[in-house]
């Protein structure tokens, strides 16, 4: 494996560029996340056996990423969204799948004793939408932490701090499974998520997963109430998500996933 990349919002590359030209590579997996990072045109020339993209936050994109898919003619495609898959199968893609984002137990991982600051955070850009919905939970009583500008280790840490996690997306990202959906888990909270409108999206993406999906305050402010009214509930459900996710839902697992849809080709 060897990364070409710069690291993000860096002019900096990640190790130095190999030759694209004089080596046949096993596969080429472009992963990208339509932030404003390059988008490296140049590995349309490079040697490969296969080649696939892992699209992510592609809800909030719609289909601004075909003209990318269509310049590499990649020949498979993952998507973070389960939406996208059927998009682009119906538009000639067959070999697309659903890969949503994971978690990594070194990174994201916390120990169970951690001390619990609050009983429920949001952690991330502090929106209109989110002071809404702290100040809708205020009349119920439930005081919502909101966190914003922390980064890296203190992200993590403040994603820990919280008994209850509520994930909140745009209205163009609702019911997508985000990076703060798995990671909550792993850093061992209970992760609140927004339902969106279809229920593919949170149908497949909670396999095998330990979350609430919530679709009005009124609903949320009394699961809330619940949990917080009932301590060894929550700390068994917690706990219960935690392993699923650090055991089921990691970066390796994905991999794992994402190479036995190339049929095992890449060795």
């Amino acid at each position: 494996v060897h990364p070409y990349a710069k690291y993000y919002q860096q002019n900096k590359w990640v190790e130095p560029r190999p030759m694209l030209d004089d080596h046949q590579w096993d596969l080429v997996l472009f992963m990208e996340c339509n932030d404003s990072d390059p988008q490296y045109p140049e590995l349309q020339l490079i040697k490969a056996q296969k080649t696939a993209c892992w699209m992510f936050d592609t809800t909030y994109y719609k289909d601004q990423r075909l003209p990318l898919v269509k310049y590499f003619n990649f020949n498979y495609l993952f998507f973070a969204n389960p939406l996208s898959v059927h998009q682009y199968k119906s538009w000639g893609w067959k070999q697309s799948f659903y890969l949503p984002y994971a978690c990594d137990p070194e990174l994201h991982g916390r120990p169970l004793n951690i001390n619990k600051q609050h009983d429920v955070v949001l952690v991330g850009s502090i929106r209109d939408d989110r002071r809404a919905l702290a100040k809708a939970l205020d009349r119920f009583d439930i005081h919502l932490e909101l966190i914003g500008d922390v980064y890296r280790e203190q992200y993590i840490d403040a994603l820990a701090s919280g008994k209850i996690v509520i994930n909140q997306n745009p209205e163009e990202g609702r019911g997508l499974l985000n990076m703060r959906f798995w990671e909550s888990q792993a850093a061992g909270s209970l992760v609140f998520t927004e339902k969106s409108d279809y229920d593919i999206n949170v149908g497949e993406g909670l396999r095998d997963f330990e979350a609430r999906p919530y679709a009005y305050v009124d609903n949320l402010a009394s699961q809330i109430k619940h949990y917080l009214e009932h301590p060894k509930a929550i700390e068994f459900d917690t706990n219960k998500a935690r392993l699923l996710a650090l055991n089921n839902h990691t970066y390796q697992n994905r991999c794992k996933e994402l190479l036995h849809a190339i049929q095992n080709e890449v060795n």
